[in-house]
């Protein structure tokens, strides 16, 4: 039968989305994606890395505190994944940049919010 559907959080895959109200492993209610649109794309990872920076600033934007949180966790769930294609040790969001420079430099403070 193969792989219907991949939830965007974890990554979990199932068969048959019949019946399911949401991910049977993480409990998320975003629309699954489905495996047979899985692109390959060519692009710098510095190109990445700017639209990674942007959407996690964009995030940040958002009043809503609800709102913020569940686009922060769909952001993060994203970036991880790309992440394993990547080099080790490659940041993708300028939050994780900032954090290596806080445990490099312990005691150093800033306002920017992370998701």
């Amino acid at each position: 039968m193969g792989i219907e559907a991949r939830c965007v959080i974890c990554d979990h895959e199932v068969e048959s989305c019949k019946g399911l109200q949401g991910c049977p492993k993480c409990g998320s209610v975003s629309p699954p994606l489905s495996p047979k649109e899985d692109q390959t794309f060519k692009m710098n990872r510095w190109e990445l890395r700017i639209l990674c920076t942007w959407a996690e600033r964009w995030t940040m934007a958002v009043k809503q505190e609800h709102e913020q949180a569940k686009m922060g966790k769909l952001l993060r769930a994203i970036g991880e994944r790309l992440k394993k294609q990547m080099p080790e040790g490659s940041t993708l969001f300028l939050s994780d940049e900032i954090g290596d420079l806080k445990r490099e430099f312990p005691g150093t403070q800033t306002d920017l919010p992370t998701i």
